[in-house]
């Protein structure tokens, strides 16, 4: 076996291969690691590795210099921000001048900027005392974007907080402010450094400063009264915010003249006694923030007046430590324009609740509540059969809310019920939901009120052109197999907006546009004639009836339009509407345009001599 001063020779001879020097990297000699650290023919990979441990070695390793004229990349890129950083406080440590050629301005804030980002320890062994401001100032850059106050909490010494608390730049103290301001706890097991940092800080008479001072919550008790005698508003409204501050401040703050202060008191308190003081405060805004905070108890709570503010009431009434009865009191003492924040708590209003105030909700309230999400089964049933239809109404577009888009039992029999509710505008509602049975599509199609047979039609109609237009063909079977006699049927229908509904639309059944085919309304007429293609359910029909194919001569032409078979079947067609479009089409055979061309419609004939005279 080599003895140690072979291996340490091996490790620092240049001419030693990489592999072995690789190897040599792992030794657990300290000794061994230094001389391979120093070699400059060690692989890139085990000198980062080691320099971690031995940064001094980084600058006896002539491999700096080949790396500096035979790379374009500084020499600091190839030691690694790691190494860079351990460099850095090593030579900071001894006093010494850190090289200029790998430790440049631009590389110094990049290093700063990721051991903070990377909440690296080591951080704080140089970078708070280093002589640049800039450099310390990335310490506590965005502290409460960063969570830095965690940072310094679990691994910055006494010393580093008080660096900075005294240091020597205005916007370093500033930042170190801020990053006192960002602690929201209650307690920290670095209070010590905070109290001595604080008070050091508090030396600082800029008013940006001492705000963000202020915020701090974990401020001794002796701090807080020093900066509560100072006049500025802001650091007041930060001192609401102190876990140790003495009960007769927080009583000052609660009565603080500047609004700003009591409502950061009314968020921030925890003491029932103060809440009780905040209770009776003159504005409005305080007491509904105070009605928002999670700390005030039921019992402050039941204290609140029901007549207060809307927006105080709807607060109380929201906050987690209200329970059924101040919710219940407060529906039937408020005023009436209260009661529809009971549209807000959704899964949070059980039957148990509504059978006890549902008498003393107006229809107003309930139909806003009917449309909340979460509601219990059991109320939406019950709201879906009240007597006031705005109330059934709220039920009606609480059916088509994204929340409510399944096709379930409940949801079926809600539909069911609302297309023939009394009121038409309930039906309107309802009559173009996807999930309407046939029977319940009959119901609407029959509908008393025009506007509703126009608009489910309409629906319908839609449907099957987006189906065609996406070539969803077997699903526009099945609609139109569903709705085609319905369709048919209200192409007699006694309005001539609900026909015109039908004759404008591409995908209308054939048999429907043969009987628009010689409307009494001109417009329908001349609707239902102007059609350029062919129907999908021209095809479909043609199908029912002819299976096969006819002499050779196939039924379909691609997937939705007759094929040369079809068009002889359509050319003798009682159906004007197909004669027509018979006519029109450019596979028709001749033998077809012939006997079309003296058909006994006008507009028939005219078509198919047009098409004979174009061939000719």
């Amino acid at each position: 076996m080599n003895s140690l001063s072979q291996i340490l020779a091996a490790a620092s001879d240049p001419s030693t291969p990489a592999d072995v020097l690789k190897g040599f990297a792992d030794s657990p000699d300290r000794a061994v690691q230094r001389a391979t650290a120093a070699n400059p023919n060690t692989p890139v990979e085990s000198l980062r590795k080691l320099w971690e441990l031995h940064p001094d070695c980084i600058l006896a390793n002539p491999v700096l210099e080949l790396w500096e004229f035979a790379r374009a990349e500084s020499a600091a890129d190839f030691i690694g921000q790691k190494n860079l950083l351990a460099l850095f406080n090593m030579l900071h440590a001894q006093g010494a001048e850190h090289p200029p050629h790998i430790f440049t301005p631009g590389k110094l804030l990049s290093m700063a900027r990721t051991a903070v980002s990377w909440k690296d320890p080591a951080a704080f062994a140089a970078l708070p005392f280093f002589k640049h401001a800039r450099i310390r100032s990335c310490l506590v850059a965005n502290p409460a974007r960063m969570n830095l106050l965690a940072f310094f909490e679990a691994h910055a010494p006494d010393a580093v907080w008080m660096a900075l608390a005294t240091d020597p730049d205005a916007d370093v103290r500033r930042g170190f402010a801020e990053l006192l301001h960002s602690s929201g706890g209650k307690s920290s097991a670095r209070q010590q450094a905070i109290d001595a940092s604080a008070r050091a800080l508090a030396r600082d008479t800029r008013p940006e400063v001492l705000a963000h001072l202020a915020h701090c919550s974990l401020l001794p008790a002796d701090l807080v009264e020093r900066l509560h005698r100072l006049p500025d508003p802001a650091i007041r409204e930060g001192l609401a915010r102190c876990v140790f501050a003495p009960l007769g401040i927080q009583e000052k703050l609660a009565a603080d003249p500047d609004e700003r202060v009591r409502l950061s008191m009314a968020t921030h308190s925890e003491s029932t006694g103060i809440h009780r003081i905040l209770l009776r405060d003159p504005s409005a805004a305080v007491r509904k923030r105070l009605a928002q905070n999670r700390a005030v108890l039921l019992e402050t709570l039941s204290l609140f007046d029901p007549r207060d503010d809307a927006a105080v009431v709807e607060a109380a009434f929201d906050n987690p430590n209200a329970d059924s009865s101040l919710r219940e009191r407060i529906l039937r003492e408020g005023a009436p324009g209260v009661q529809s924040i009971v549209a807000k708590m959704g899964g949070a209003y059980t039957p148990a609740f509504h059978k006890r105030v549902r008498t003393c909700l107006g229809p107003e309230a309930l139909a806003l509540l009917a449309e909340a999400p979460r509601l219990p089964r059991q109320v939406v049933e019950d709201l879906a059969c009240h007597a006031d239809p705005l109330v059934r109404l709220g039920i009606a577009k609480r059916l088509r809310n994204s929340h409510n888009t399944a096709r379930t039992p409940a949801n079926s029999g809600l539909l069911h019920r609302f297309a023939r509710d009394p009121d038409h505008r309930i039906r309107l509602k309802v009559c173009t939901d996807w999930r309407l049975d046939k029977a319940s599509t009959a119901a609407l199609f029959a509908d008393p009120a025009p506007d509703v047979r126009k608009k489910c039609i309409r629906s319908v109609l839609a449907s099957l052109e987006g189906r065609i237009r996406r070539r969803f063909h077997c699903s526009y079977r099945e609609l139109y197999e569903e709705k085609a006699e319905l369709l048919v049927s209200m192409a007699s229908d006694p309005s001539p907006a609900v026909r015109q509904t039908i004759a404008d639309s591409s995908e209308a059944p054939p048999g429907a546009l043969g009987i628009l085919f010689d409307d009494p309304v001109e417009k329908i007429r001349e609707a239902a004639r102007a059609k350029d293609r062919w129907p999908y359910g021209a095809l479909i029909e043609l199908e029912k009836c002819h299976k096969n194919r006819l002499r050779g001569r196939p039924l379909a032409h691609g997937m939705t339009t007759p094929g040369s078979g079809g068009l002889g079947i359509l050319a003798k067609s009682p159906n004007p509407f197909l004669r027509l479009l018979t006519a029109r089409c450019r596979r028709t055979a001749k033998a077809d345009l012939k006997n079309l061309a003296n058909d006994p419609h006008p507009a028939i004939r005219k078509a198919a001599r047009a098409r004979l005279h174009g061939e000719g």
